[in-house]
């Protein structure tokens, strides 16, 4: 069914009115192969390969949304690779990093939100926040996992929360 709506509303055919029948044991599998899919294609849309000193000057590549803003609150991310990703505004609230979270060499041009997030692994090597990074209440499953945070960022334990100090 949802391949039949995706080709019809790309065609221009409206869509049926009646809802779209519920799974009843749900398809795990397959909804982890769309989510991992829809992260590869929207990560990928936000890397821009050009030299940092060539930016200005260099066209960018037809694949990257440049100036793209994300919105990702109360998202289970999988394995999220957002190296060398560049966005303006970042709301990660209330997100779900399952596996590794790479965040290493992005770019935040404006606010990086991840107030309540949740990280398994977190790598956030050279990464760059133009404005405020937010991580009010923000937790690491396992502190003892390996995790590269940005300079001024740190673990308190016993409760696993990230803590920006200035």
């Amino acid at each position: 069914m949802a391949r039949r709506r995706y080709r019809a509303a790309r065609v221009g055919i409206p869509l049926p009115s009646e809802p779209v029948p519920q799974q009843k044991d749900g398809d795990r599998e397959g909804e982890l192969q769309v989510r991992l899919t829809a992260q590869s294609i929207l990560t990928a849309r936000l890397r821009d390969d050009r030299p940092a000193d060539q930016r200005s000057t260099l066209p960018a590549a037809p694949t990257f949304w440049e100036g793209m803003g994300l919105n990702l609150s109360g998202a289970t991310l999988i394995d999220f690779s957002m190296t060398n990703g560049h966005v303006t505004e970042a709301i990660f609230n209330k997100a779900t990093f399952s596996g590794s979270a790479w965040l290493a060499e992005a770019t935040f041009t404006e606010n990086a939100w991840f107030n309540k997030a949740t990280f398994e692994s977190a790598w956030f090597t050279g990464a760059t926040f133009h404005k405020t990074a937010q991580l009010g209440a923000a937790v690491v499953v396992d502190p003892a996992a390996n995790h590269a945070w940005p300079d001024g960022w740190r673990l308190i334990a016993p409760n696993r929360m990230i803590s920006v100090v200035v």
